[in-house]
């Protein structure tokens, strides 16, 4: 993705060009270092940490959605 688009972008062809050429490129580096990271760097320690807050979250999502739903049949 980066190896055929960084070519093609113009860094300094105007204001908005630029800015999209160096917030785009920014995002796929941002994005590909995410992912090495995920493969390469990441302990056991710390992926257990994630998945408990993973957990978490969609366990206080879960609670919303059963409350609106409570709320909603409560109007009923």
């Amino acid at each position: 993705m980066l190896a055929v688009a960084v070519p093609r972008l113009e860094f300094d062809a105007g204001a908005p060009a630029a800015v999209f050429g160096l917030l785009w490129t920014s995002f796929a580096l941002l994005v590909v270092a995410a992912n090495l990271y995920a493969l390469l760097g990441m302990d056991e320690e710390t992926a257990l940490a994630l998945a408990r807050i993973r957990r978490a979250k969609r366990a206080a999502w879960e609670r919303r959605l059963e409350q609106a739903v409570v709320r909603r049949g409560a109007r009923s």
